[in-house]
């Protein structure tokens, strides 16, 4: 026997060999079963004295684990779920309670977290019929020390109650549980935070498909049940594995965190590389270096306690000398996600398929077989085969099946799922993307507008392993994650939704929301290549260098496999290679320059090309997140859209300059009226000429808008007029979400600058009269700024510390007559004020800004007079002062 002392070492001895072992052991099953072995013991050593003592007084008794223990997958730091089994109802209460302190007692101070129930047999089948917990802990117990007798006859009492022939009601228990919790844990796998215990495909979702194995078969092991062809080789390796993965990242998890964590937020996203040997680890030198970078380097309280939680694993100082740059621990993290990523697909799938097959057979005989061709059949409203192992025989017809699918708006039968899942992974499969007829059939259901469903066939085909069988390059993008806030799906279920957007802008679904788009869709007599080039226009994420020139290569190569003509494989390679283009055209320069129009229009070279990026371009811009193709992104990719189809069919001649209405501001670029409606452009002219009027210096303005509040400010133009701008609402707390800057080239000079604004405080609904008349005031005033800037404050709270970068880049607008300046950094409060400050105290006017904020980054464009060498590194070298 032991002491506390003694098991808390022991327990402290076996968990570091868990961290030690992390990196090398790609099973976390296998390091589990051991920790729980040892826990296990350790429960069993700490109980007997008790349990002996007891026994005389109380009769039988048995210490019976539940939960993770019994299923040996109890993390490093999980709670113990233990009850006590006593088969007496007339126990004095007293001696039972004595008996469950003297249990409870040693663990606690062995530092354990038991949660011990105490039951009679009787009573916890009873409760079982109405508590689901119950019911499956008695499919989960195990003896950790005492009689067995109690457990064994508890155990078959209940395979007669519950389970069994009787398993059914069981069954249904379960699945209502899943879909519950799946709508409770967010519906999806693809959270970019998910919770490795409840969410969709979780250990909860494998815990539920060992209990249904459990109470039809009497066992759940896999092994024994493959055996016996209750389940399939191919199900049997994709859940083994996924168990394995899940079980991993929940021990690093739980190490990092040093408790009993399931949520894996970005904060302990960044913690787990090293656990598992994606990165040094750290209780090596390196370890402590990188736990000393996120600290020192990430500039942020959070980026501070990350590095000191690293550095706190060595026992070492954190100071040091070298370093883990964010670049690589984000390649690291994104690694690690889509291993979980990956099995938490598998896990969802695969397990829902093998509780499916747990139901008891059906009473009536079964539905009259309905033949559909030679191979393929309806019965029961699904489809099945009539000819047994053709998809091993011929995979290729994996994708008929996909088709009838989708024509006849039917599921696949259980066993047709199961049979096209255990195909895709045999060797023959592997060489589909040598066959013509499947890259054939994977075009035409690539184009099919009338795929829908969730998941729709496409999307069933990625699960089914079906698409990177015939692209080989899809595989290193399925379940690749972006460890940002920016991007909230992985890049395959991204590029999924592109696509599927694609195919309801033809089905006419988004003809008020996108009616240009909706039209020129219509124009295109094939849409192969631009779905074909949507479907691999992220391909090049998964590689090293330029995702762009990367992905280019790839597109040519996977259009090229797929038979189309050499013309048709150049456009579909320059449409990945051109995929970003658009976008930061439209959001990021002045579309009234000409000169920038004219070699876009060079570039890109005819309208169908044109038609086609403009398409990839809008789809893949709202499928990013939700709410990121709002109406002035659409509106500026539309503008540029229309410019460039106007040079094209007007060859070198410019287009005239568009002519103000009486009503409107006049000599305003061509930009400013496209951006607003013809009622703003009104009201602007109206708030122009009450500036006039009643001699102000500047009036502003505030709007309900979608999604924030629109902030007009008409004020008369002088320098630093943006910096004092963006001075006040830092002051006031109000955060500029995006702003555009315009000045009205008359006598006085007049700017009008719309600003997409909101409070910096989350719990504020909008901005009161109060502040807006405060910082209308303030704007009327002087503006001299001395000294430093204010500090910046702490960012919003996010749970990342990697920090975005800041960068500072220079071009030339295509004319030469002025310089671009294009920043992107790290989004904080403060961040707008210090920038333009910087422009201002450098004595540059700032002719035309375009600010955005998206998640944590601040891209905020702005064009000034030319600016040579010595200029720019001057700005350069304030900007990054001001901005560190």
């Amino acid at each position: 026997m032991i002491d506390a002392t003694q098991a808390r070492q022991a327990l402290h001895e076996a968990r570091e060999r868990l961290r030690a072992r992390l990196p090398q052991e790609p099973d976390g099953a296998v390091l589990l079963a051991e920790l729980s072995a040892q826990v296990e013991r350790t429960v069993a050593q700490l109980a007997m004295p008790a349990l002996a003592d007891a026994a005389p007084r109380a009769g039988r008794l048995a210490l019976l684990c539940v939960g993770a223990l019994a299923r040996r997958e109890l993390g490093p730091h999980s709670d113990l779920d233990l009850v006590l089994l006593t088969e007496h109802e007339d126990d004095p209460a007293e001696v039972i309670d004595e008996l469950a302190r003297r249990v409870a007692h040693p663990l606690w101070d062995a530092g354990l977290r038991p949660n011990l129930l105490v039951h009679t047999p009787e009573a916890w089948l009873a409760g079982a019929v109405d508590d689901l917990t119950l019911c499956t802990e008695l499919l989960d117990a195990r003896v950790v020390a005492g009689d067995p007798a109690p457990a064994g006859a508890l155990r078959a009492a209940a395979a007669r109650r519950y389970f069994g022939e009787a398993r059914a009601a069981f069954l249904r228990r379960i699945e209502d549980e899943c879909r519950e919790r799946h709508g409770r844990y967010g519906g999806t796998v693809y959270l970019v935070q998910p919770d490795l215990k409840h969410g969709p495909g979780g250990l909860r979702d494998w815990a539920a498909t060992r209990w249904c194995l459990a109470a039809t078969h009497g066992t759940d092991d896999l092994g024994v049940l493959q055996a016996a062809g209750h389940v399939g080789p191919r199900a049997v390796a994709l859940l083994a594995s996924a168990r394995g993965t899940l079980l991993r990242l929940r021990a690093a998890l739980q190490l990092a965190a040093k408790r009993g964590q399931d949520r894996l937020v970005f904060q302990y996203q960044e913690l787990i590389p090293p656990l598992l040997g994606l990165l040094p680890d750290p209780g090596s030198d390196l370890g402590s270096d990188l736990g000393s970078n996120l600290g020192s380097n990430l500039g942020s309280n959070l980026g501070s306690n990350l590095g000191s939680e690293l550095a706190s694993h060595s026992g070492s100082d954190p100071a040091g000398a070298g370093s883990v740059d964010d670049a690589r621990l984000v390649t690291a993290i994104e690694e690690a996600m889509q291993g979980y990523f990956r099995a938490a697909h598998d896990m969802l799938r695969y397990g829902g398929r093998v509780r499916a097959r747990c139901q008891p057979a059906p009473p009536d005989p079964l539905p009259v077989l309905r033949r559909l061709d030679e191979r393929f059949a309806l019965r029961g409203g699904k489809l099945v085969t009539t000819e047994p192992d053709i998809f091993e025989e011929s995979p290729v017809l994996a994708f008929e099946a996909l088709a009838l699918r989708r024509a006849h708006d039917v599921e696949l039968s259980g066993e047709t799922f199961d049979a096209i899942a255990e195909a895709a992974g045999t060797l023959r499969a592997r060489r589909l993307h040598d066959e013509p007829e499947a890259q054939r059939r994977l075009l035409a259901l690539l184009v099919d507008p009338d795929d829908v469903g969730a998941p729709s066939t496409l999307g069933l085909g990625n699960e089914l392993r079906l698409l990177e069988r015939v692209i080989p390059e899809w595989g290193p993008i399925r379940g690749r994650m972006q460890h940002d806030t920016y991007h909230v799906y992985t890049v395959d279920q991204h590029t999924l939704e592109a696509v599927a957007m694609l195919k309801r802008i033809a089905r006419g679904e988004h003809n008020k929301d996108y009616p240009l788009a909706t039209a020129l869709h219509l124009s295109l007599d094939d849409p192969t290549v631009l779905y074909l080039a949507t479907l691999v226009h992220d391909a090049g994420k998964a590689e090293d260098g330029d995702q762009c020139e990367t992905g280019s290569v790839i597109a040519r190569r996977v259009a090229e496999r797929a038979g189309l003509a050499p013309p048709e494989v150049d456009r579909c390679a320059m449409l990945v290679a051109e995929h970003l283009t658009m976008p930061l055209l439209s959001q990021k320069r002045d579309l009234s320059d000409p000169l920038l129009i004219t070699e876009l229009a060079e570039r890109i070279g005819d309208r169908r090309a044109l038609t086609e990026l403009y398409l990839l371009s809008l789809v893949d811009m709202a499928c990013v997140r939700p709410g990121n193709l709002n109406s002035w992104k659409r509106t500026l990719l539309d503008e540029l859209y229309l410019l460039t189809l106007g040079y094209l069919r007007r060859g070198h001649r410019l287009a005239a300059a568009r002519v103000a209405r009486p009503d409107e501001p006049e000599g305003m670029p061509d930009r400013y009226y496209s951006l607003y409606e013809r009622q703003l452009r009104q009201e602007h002219y109206a708030l122009a000429e009450r500036l006039r009027a009643e001699q102000r210096r500047a009036i502003l303005e505030l709007q309900a808008a979608a999604g924030s509040l629109r902030l007009t400010m008409v004020a008369l133009d002088r320098p630093g007029l943006l910096a004092h701008a963006a001075s006040v609402f830092d002051d006031h707390d109000v955060e500029v979400l995006a702003a555009d800057v315009f000045t009205q080239p008359t006598e006085p000079r007049v700017a009008i600058d719309v600003f997409r604004v909101g409070p910096r405080d989350a719990a504020a609904v909008g901005i009161d009269p109060e502040t807006l008349a405060s910082m209308e005031h303030a704007l009327e005033q002087e503006w001299a700024p001395h000294g430093e800037p204010p500090r910046l404050r702490p960012r919003r709270p996010w749970d990342s510390g990697i920090r975005v970068p800041t960068q500072i880049g220079f071009d030339r607008d295509p004319a030469g007559e002025r310089t671009v300046v294009d920043v992107q950094t790290q989004e904080a409060p403060g961040v707008l004020r210090r920038i333009t400050r910087a422009f201002h105290e450098e004595g540059h006017e700032i002719l035309l800004a375009r600010c955005d904020t998206e998640a944590d980054r601040a891209s905020d464009v702005f064009y000034v007079a030319p600016l040579d060498e010595a200029a720019q590194r001057r700005l350069r070298e304030r900007l990054e002062r001001y901005l560190s």
